[in-house]
């Protein structure tokens, strides 16, 4: 699976979850990292599982990873009740103005050269 910092043996695993009898009606690993074009394949197999009219009724709420305007067009075009996080909301927010000021100013790791390790001991 692509990530960022390269390739990483693994897998992305999304579920969907009925709230009010808290069981998990629709599960599948992916090996890929981004969730953003997941979300058709979730609530099709959560329709095949459970009807139509289940989730016609139900409420569809998801994190941003997964916000995308394919998906606001796909549920808009399926009638799916979708609460999609937009991952850029802090930007716009007033009440996030401040919160880079917040964050840290310096990594918390360190990273070595291979100058670090050929430098003379003592002296």
């Amino acid at each position: 699976m692509k990530i960022s910092h390269g390739v990483l043996q693994g897998y992305n695993g999304i579920a969907a979850v009925d709230d009010q009898n808290q069981i998990i009606v629709a599960a599948e690993a992916f090996g890929q990292g981004p969730e953003n074009n997941l979300l058709e394949p979730l609530v099709a197999q959560t329709q095949e599982n459970l009807g139509l009219r289940y989730t016609k009724q139900a409420k569809l709420t998801v994190d941003a990873g997964f916000h995308s305007r394919d998906n606001l067009n796909y549920c808009k075009e399926k009638n799916v009740d979708a609460y999609i996080a937009d991952g850029n909301f802090r930007k716009r927010d007033p009440r996030f103005k401040e919160y880079e000021r917040f964050k840290p100013k310096e990594k918390l790791m360190k990273y070595f050269s291979p100058e670090d390790f050929h430098k003379s001991r003592g002296g």
